[in-house]
């Protein structure tokens, strides 16, 4: 199982995830809880580049781009 592990030094409240493989079109959303610690996001694991986009309680949002 191939997973992406997040960490949150504080308390952010609850976080909305979106996670795409843009090679494939695969695409998994759902929310994290923003306390403070270590969660993994389980993923397919299917090569391609991939984006992650996290998106705070009042619509800041955060983006990351990585390749398997």
């Amino acid at each position: 199982m191939t997973s992406i592990i997040t960490a949150f030094k504080s308390s952010i409240g609850t976080v909305g995830v979106v996670v795409e493989n843009h090679t494939t079109g695969e695409y998994l959303s759902g929310t994290l809880s923003g306390e403070v610690g270590t969660q993994m996001i389980p993923i397919s694991g299917t090569e391609g580049f991939y984006t992650i986009t996290f998106t705070l309680q009042n619509g800041t949002q955060y983006y990351g781009e990585f390749e398997l």
